[in-house]
């Protein structure tokens, strides 16, 4: 073990792991970065607040925050929050339905009150239920949400609010109340709370103050803050910080994680001086310790290393095994939370190392992968755990002294010392070999290795690894309608993405999603039923789906003449990036592919008189959609591809306009009109 801290006093060795100083950021959750009321009663309500009809900063605004006041206390492990809301609109009513977000065995939400002030003064105190909502569900955490009702809210109103968060398990380390007690082999830096700068809605004014212990340094990271705004040191060793007129967080379509956008400020204590990359790297060699006990002796997987491959095999393919192998563990983390009646019944053995998995055929996600990792470094393979952000909920960003921000763990292996390293998570049920969950991609953290730890980038995902075909064979009527069979193929990500969704849906329920899918890719009228669907539980495999298709009003008459819109699978589907402006990047969760073959018959007599075809190639894509003719059928080849997964703001013009172009070309008609001998008849 790698020892950061030691104890002068007496002669003792109170040592302590810079792994586990560093996992103290743990301790509270970072929304709970906390705030809270100057005074234990409500302030007096002006009457310029009460006459107020709109935000003048942003006119037409539903709802806005007067005021906000966020008081952090370090000592006590406490934050409280105090909100006042003017509801300006009857869309701005919905604000007085107040959710308070916490984390279920962190955290405790106390010491909630609220009321409604009418616009002619009159105070309506809240006396109602509060009640619990899951917000999310992952696995075994649950993220939680306090939730009241305030009474008699109308435009006009004003809402207060205020409550207490108290984050349990905090109890500080001794250094941090002692720290002349003892000597810092190494720099360590613990967080101690976090400011909220942004909401979701327009905020007035806002008042943050943060109280520490004053034994040690304490610094920040601030992300978003306006111009010249900083914390500010009081004499006494706290922090504060006013600010006015902060714009609300405004949903975009396809935006970054919330988590990334909104501004907020982070505290740190720190000892010793370091900077952002060494830390990270002392953080990775000295965590890797822990896991490299875990992962023990070569020895105790060796034999099932033998079970599965031979030496002579090539290096791929061996690895191929090893990764089957570790996928065969029964997952934990997939299953549903038990109760302690469930698990004293079960009698699960707790895991002490990877030898205890592989003996007792189950363990969490975490420890599938270190078992994949034991096994492939058994079979003379180099590999090492690497702990990542998932970009689904956060960014990694090495500034910002947080362990949750590493909420996911990668394998990476090396064949040799010469090819690039392959990223692999055996962990994440149906993730085939040579693939990473998509938050799993183009994303940072650090590789745990007691040697070269330090921070470490996984490349970004490509379009070829997520992919949809759509093969049909259609046949349109006279009257326009058209119908037949269509058989969808999804690959790599879009097939990962639909069997996690499904993992606890029955067939019945996996049909209908399937069906309501298809359904939002064709207009309202159309029907969809699926006639089979395969290799649900098979991650080598792509996931297909066949079904009966309906299209009653497809097509439109105009004259002897039929009009039908050549991009069939995106006859129904609204065009998105409507808004001509934007604040955030666009931030797709992959790129990817789509494929449409769609062969439709035409009407007897008929044949296609004209029909558009249009090719555009662009940095975001390639687009094209090309109709062929034959022997009474048409033939429709469509392509569109999305080649990154992020765009900056300033490119999303183009972006917009290179789907705009798309959109209109899936648009346009293929005219159809009667043949010759189609035409004499009709005359005769």
């Amino acid at each position: 073990m790698t020892h950061h801290v030691k104890r002068l006093a007496n002669g003792l060795s109170g040592l302590f792991a810079f792994l586990l100083v560093f996992s103290a950021t743990a301790v509270s959750p970072a929304w709970s970065a906390s705030q809270q009321t100057a005074d234990s009663h409500w302030a007096a309500v002006k009457p310029e607040e009460l006459a107020l009809k709109d935000n003048p900063d942003r006119p037409g605004s539903a709802a806005m925050i007067l005021y906000r006041q966020e008081d952090v206390d370090d000592i006590k492990s406490t934050a409280d929050f105090y909100y006042r809301v003017k509801v300006f609109s009857q869309e701005g009513e919905k604000y007085g339905t107040v959710e308070i977000p916490y984390v279920e065995r962190l955290d405790t939400v106390e010491d909630v009150r609220a009321r409604t002030i009418e616009a002619d003064g009159t105070v309506v105190e809240f006396s109602g239920e509060i009640l619990d909502k899951t917000l999310l569900k992952y696995r075994k955490f649950r993220y939680q949400a306090k939730v009241l009702v305030v009474s008699d809210v109308r435009p006009g109103s004003i809402i207060e609010y205020a409550y207490r968060v108290q984050w349990r398990g905090s109890k500080k380390p001794d250094f941090l109340k002692h720290p002349l007690a003892y000597e810092f082999t190494h720099p360590i830096v613990l967080s101690c709370g976090e400011w909220r700068v942004q909401e979701d809605l327009f905020t007035r004014r806002a008042r943050f103050t943060m109280n520490p212990y004053k034994t040690t340094r304490v610094d920040w990271t601030a992300f978003g803050l306006p111009p010249g705004k900083t914390p500010q040191a009081v004499a006494d060793g706290s922090f504060e910080l006013e600010l006015e007129n902060i714009a609300g967080l405004d949903a975009e379509e396809n935006m970054p994680p919330e988590d990334v956008l909104r501004a907020k400020v982070a505290f740190f204590y720190s000892f010793g001086y370091f900077s952002a990359e060494s830390l990270w790297r002392d953080q990775a060699q000295a965590r890797s310790e822990e896991f490299e006990r875990y992962l023990g002796s070569s020895k105790q997987v060796q034999p099932a290393v033998d079970s599965v491959v031979s030496g002579n095999e090539p290096a791929l393919d061996k690895l191929r095994k090893l990764y089957a192998r570790a996928q065969q563990v029964r997952n934990l983390s997939y299953e549903p939370e038990r109760t302690a009646q469930e698990e004293a019944n079960e009698a699960l053995k707790t895991n002490k190392n990877v030898a205890d998995v592989l003996k007792n055929g189950y363990g969490t996600g975490l420890q599938v992968n270190l078992l994949f990792i034991a096994l492939a470094r058994a079979a003379g393979f180099n590999a090492h755990l690497l702990l990542v952000a998932d970009r689904e909920r956060t960014f990694f960003r090495e500034n910002l002294f947080d362990w949750d921000q590493l909420n996911a763990n990668v394998v990476e292996v090396r064949l040799n010392d010469l090819d690039a390293p392959l990223y692999l998570d055996p962990a994440t049920k149906f993730c085939p070999f040579g693939s990473l969950p998509w938050g799993e991609t183009g994303t940072r953290g650090i590789r745990l290795d007691p040697n070269n730890g330090g921070i470490v980038e996984i490349p970004p995902p490509h379009s070829g690894d997520a992919r949809i075909t759509r093969t049909a064979d259609l046949r349109l009527d006279a009257t326009g309608a058209l119908q037949g069979k269509l058989h969808v193929r999804f690959e790599g990500q879009e097939a990962l993405e639909r069997r996690l969704e499904a993992l606890d849906e029955d067939e019945t329920t996996r049909h209908k999603n399937l069906e309501d899918e298809v359904k939002s890719w064709l207009p309202a009228s159309a029907s969809v039923k699926v006639t089979a669907a395969r290799a649900w539980d098979d991650s080598g495999q792509p996931l297909e789906a066949d079904f009966d298709v309906d299209f009653p009003e497809f097509g439109s008459k105009s004259g002897q003449r039929l009009l039908i819109p050549v991009g069939v699978f995106q006859s129904g589907q609204n065009r998105p990036f409507a808004q001509a402006d934007r604040a955030y990047p666009v931030y797709f969760r992959y790129p990817w592919q789509e494929s449409d073959d769609v062969t439709v018959t035409l009407p007897a007599g008929y044949k296609v008189q004209a029909s558009p075809d249009s090719q555009q190639t662009t940095p975001f894509g390639h687009y094209k959609i090309a109709c062929q003719q034959n022997d009474g059928t048409v033939r429709i080849h469509r392509e569109f591809t999305i080649e990154e997964f992020t765009y900056s703001a300033d490119r999303y013009p183009l972006l917009r306009a290179y789907y705009f172009a798309a959109g209109t070309s899936d648009h346009h008609q293929a005219v159809l009109g009667p043949t010759v001998s189609a035409q004499a008849a009709s005359r005769q």
